[in-house]
């Protein structure tokens, strides 16, 4: 998903990534994010940073604040 709350208010933002975690514990789905805002995450989601296409940063959010 690209940018998947881009422009969403603040409680839809919240319901959004809410089902997509629940879809990804219930469900055991891998779901790939890319965002700016490292907020929308879990502890413990797994991150990679990218910059000009080059992985710079991985690990779990709660290692790479």
């Amino acid at each position: 998903l690209d940018e998947p709350t881009a422009n969403l208010d603040s409680e839809l933002t919240e319901k959004t990534i809410s089902t997509l975690f629940e879809q990804n514990k219930d469900l055991g789905l891998t779901i790939l994010i890319s965002t700016h805002d490292i907020n929308l995450l879990n502890d413990g989601s797994r991150i990679l940073e990218l910059v000009d296409g080059k992985i710079v940063r991985e690990g779990l959010v709660s290692s790479v604040d």
